[in-house]
């Protein structure tokens, strides 16, 4: 298949590595939950009259994360993406039982499945990972049908192991 890589294509793989274990997503909500109560009291000493500027550092931070995940962190791999040229340019990939092969314009090379660390999929792009900072992604509109989309993933399962499970490094 050939593929062009975008932006936002390296965003959602990004994103993919920030997705949390189900302990930390329950721990991860309640402070949510903590944090726009703290929120809601800070607002109502506002309301009456008793505010303070400590007040005001605790409502920027508590907007810290969130403006960081969906505006600073989206300007920065956008950045990055700009300054990585092989990543703009057009790659054919091959899935094979030896692993996969990729072509460009610069070289080519095959990437085996037993260098794959972990995998994860997102609504648009598969990532495999070479380490916890090395990955290669694949955007699922590339594939010509959802039953191919199933195919590289059972492919995955079969060769790599399940989703977001780490090999074991001996």
């Amino acid at each position: 298949m050939q593929i062009q890589l975008s932006s936002d294509d390296y965003l959602s793989a990004i994103r993919a590595g920030f997705k949390p274990r189900p302990a930390f997503a329950v721990l991860g909500i309640l402070i949510v939950v903590l944090a726009l109560a703290a929120l809601v009291f800070m607002l109502g000493s506002w309301w009456r009259g008793e505010g303070s500027w400590s007040d005001v550092l605790g409502v920027l931070a508590i907007c810290y994360f969130p403006a960081w995940y969906w505006f600073y962190l989206p300007w920065k791999v956008r950045r990055l993406y700009a300054q990585q040229r092989s990543l703009h340019q057009p790659a054919s990939v091959e899935i094979g039982e030896a692993g996969l092969q990729f072509r460009t314009v610069n070289g080519e090379g095959l990437m085996p499945w037993e260098n794959v660390y972990r995998w994860r999929e997102t609504k648009v792009v598969f990532v495999l990972y070479q380490s916890d900072l090395l990955f290669s992604l694949i955007p699922k509109r590339y594939f010509d049908s959802m039953e191919a989309q199933g195919d590289f993933r059972a492919m995955l399962v079969r060769q790599v192991g399940p989703a977001n499970t780490p090999r074991k490094l001996s």
